[in-house]
């Protein structure tokens, strides 16, 4: 057989779009934060911005970057960062009977996080509006307006401003917790190292981030997890491929890493 025969019998083989990759691959190139709709096979869903929907429908449900082993029926998980319910939806629908609380910060994004909820009537999953930090107070957040809002501690960001009320890690931590997910544009470092439950967590999802104008701090989060019992692996997310000759500078950002961390049995 040919090479041109060969290629051409790899393209009419090749399985039809589905609906569903037509629909995101549609909201993908929409302008951005453009508050749309998508039918998912378990319902509708509202999407803030599609460009963010898009890769992190990939992420979470092609790639399950959040799968993690059934030790119970009912897993509690803490979704820090839950954006507009992504994550949740996934962790509803792969450990049905799981208790998940949800916690966002930016209102815009909490006000399409509950819609979805309710829209894929998701049950035992505890909603808050706060930013995730490591005391009770109310900071500056920088409202990006899809997946990169963030607490402005340091009164670095251009984005806009406004104040949100926080809640400390450990006021979330009430018993056994069997997956920590916390994606909270940098704040991590801080609420993680100045956690005292981290024992009672069997793994944490956490997307570590670097910032071009603030001292890197990778170093103090790993240190918290070898500290606290946890074997990690870390995957790169945004990276530059040739860092001695340009850097990334997406938001503000250098870098992010997801970091896996678990307790060894």
């Amino acid at each position: 057989m040919s090479i041109i025969s060969r290629l051409l019998r790899r393209t009419t083989s090749r399985p039809p779009e589905s609906q569903l990759d037509a629909d995101l691959r549609g909201i993908k190139q929409l302008p951005r934060y453009t508050r749309t709709a998508i039918r998912l096979p378990s319902g509708m869903m509202t999407v803030a911005d599609g460009l963010s929907f898009y890769y992190s429908y990939r992420e979470i449900f092609r790639d399950q970057v959040y799968e993690f082993p059934r030790d119970s029926e009912a897993p509690t998980i803490l979704d820090c960062g839950a954006n507009v319910g992504l994550a949740t939806l996934y962790f509803k629908l792969n450990y049905p009977d799981s208790v998940v609380t949800a916690v966002e910060a930016d209102p815009g994004l909490f006000e399409i996080l509950s819609e979805n909820v309710r829209t894929q009537s998701l049950s035992q999953v505890r909603l808050l509006n706060r930013a995730v930090w490591s005391s009770r107070t109310t900071l500056q957040f920088g409202s990006e307006g899809a997946d990169a809002g963030r607490i402005d501690a340091a009164g670095a960001t251009t984005l806009p401003k406004l104040s949100v009320d926080t809640v400390p890690l450990d006021e979330l931590i009430d018993g056994s917790v069997d997956l920590l997910k916390m994606d909270i544009e940098g704040a991590e470092v801080e609420t993680l190292c100045q956690s005292r439950k981290l024992s009672q967590v069997k793994r944490i999802f956490v997307e570590y981030h670097s910032f071009v104008d603030r001292p890197q701090r990778l170093d103090e989060l790993l240190r918290q997890l070898t500290t606290c019992g946890f074997r990690y692996s870390i995957k790169p997310q945004l990276t530059a491929n040739r860092p001695f000759m340009k850097q990334k500078n997406y938001l503000g950002m250098d870098m992010t890493l997801n970091v896996y961390a678990w307790r060894e049995k």
